[in-house]
């Protein structure tokens, strides 16, 4: 069964009330009536209408005032207002629509232009509901698609990390074992002190730590310590720069706005690529000192510098440069990602920030990096333009405010 439409008719007047009705109800709207700007709002808090009709010139609170309350409840403030009056002159029809009416219709009012304009306003409404489910739907596809994207990076990353953490971990077992079996023979020399009384048998004690320090090599033992304990803080410190790199490019933002140093962000982006690029890439960073903090989601940011640095990557065959760079500028920052690799076909133009477009191989990429990335700048109310040579490379500037968009 087809829902009606709710119409609330507000006017102090009986008779008005019930020509109103009876030109609406054969219609086949459902009409619910108040006679005070009071009751109206008291009855459209208990349940929304799709529209509201209300009558100018009431009294105590007259039906300017009743909808300048409506507007500034978040609840009623989108159903349509449209006013009915015997007032005429322009000024009164100004205020209505000051005060957020969406029409006029003058007192005495005629059927068919009640209707039509009823008519109308119920349609556009209807179509504005539609607008804000589909916007919602393309919002929640967005978010999956970045969503979507962010795995196919992690998946990057991973591939080389497993491999990557392998090596300082070995770093550690390998410093480990090694310092375990020296600190067994070194505590043999030191078990052996305590075995002995010093002050009675002085150079026979002295004779035998020397014997016994010969036996286990007791100089090469010491500079071996160091040796170890440097191997397990070296693998250590190259262990935690990698997770503190991947736990900058995952990180949950919950939509909050932080401020994000830009500098840090792609610092930590580089910690993570440079360690599992298996290319001859050398890596310039042209960082501003100071630069500018923005408000923006940092996990979003992340996945945007990671995007065009791998980008960058990729588009390298062997050996090639890769050159970050940031800049103040105006009320925000630049960044520009350039390479020396094989560049973008010039037929492709700007459909490379399109889904599904791409310059890789089959099986190298989704097509979704860019295009990500350019819904992540837009919603940071920023912009990203680029410019590229075949085969001598491309350059990708972005611009982002230091404050996002609402």
């Amino acid at each position: 069964m087809i829902e009606k439409d709710e119409i609330l008719l507000v006017d102090d007047n009986p008779e008005n009330l019930k020509v109103l009705a009876g030109i609406l109800k054969p219609e086949g709207y459902s009409i619910r009536l108040a006679m005070s700007g009071m009751k109206a709002i008291k009855s459209i808090k208990a349940k929304a209408p799709n529209l509201i009709i209300l009558d100018v010139l009431m009294p105590g609170m007259d039906g300017y005032e009743t909808c300048r309350v409506i507007k500034s409840h978040e609840e009623m403030a989108e159903i349509p207002v449209i006013f009915v009056s015997a007032l005429t002159g322009v000024l009164d029809k100004i205020k209505a629509f000051k005060v957020g009416a969406v029409d006029f219709i003058e007192k005495p009012f005629h059927f068919d232009e009640v209707l039509a304009r009823v008519n109308t306003h119920l349609t556009l409404r209807k179509q504005s509901v539609q607008l804000q489910q589909a916007l919602l739907k393309v919002s929640q596809t967005q978010t999956k698609l970045i969503q979507s994207d962010k795995m196919v990076s992690l998946g990057i990353l991973t591939a080389g990390i497993a491999h990557e953490i392998n090596n300082p971990i070995n770093y550690i077992n390998a410093g480990v074992t090694a310092l375990e079996l020296d600190l067994t023979d070194l505590l043999k020399v030191l078990n052996h002190y305590e075995t002995l009384d010093v002050q009675k048998q002085l150079p026979d004690v002295t004779q035998q730590v020397a014997l016994l320090k010969d036996r286990i090599d007791y100089n090469y033992l010491k500079e071996n310590l160091m040796t170890s304990i440097n191997d397990i803080k070296m693998g250590a410190t190259r262990t935690a720069e990698i997770i503190s790199g991947l736990s900058g490019f995952s990180r949950v933002d919950n939509n909050q706005h932080l401020k994000v140093n830009v500098n840090e962000e792609i610092q930590s982006n580089l910690k993570i690529l440079k360690r599992i690029c298996k290319k001859q890439i050398e890596f310039n960073c042209d960082f501003q000192q100071n630069i500018n903090e923005i408000n923006g989601h940092s996990g979003h940011l992340n996945q945007l510098f990671m995007n065009l640095i791998i980008n960058a990557q990729q588009s390298i065959e062997k050996v090639g440069i890769i050159k970050v760079t940031t800049r103040n500028k105006e009320e925000g920052v630049t960044i520009i990602v350039s390479d020396n690799g094989s560049g973008i076909n010039k037929e492709l133009g700007d459909r490379i920030f399109e889904p599904f477009v791409t310059t890789k191989k089959v099986g190298e990429g989704t097509g979704l990096g860019l295009y990500v990335s350019f819904g992540i700048v837009e919603n940071h109310g920023g912009t990203i333009t680029y410019a590229s040579e075949s085969n001598e490379g491309s350059s990708f500037e972005v611009y982002l405010p230091n404050k996002m968009k609402e």
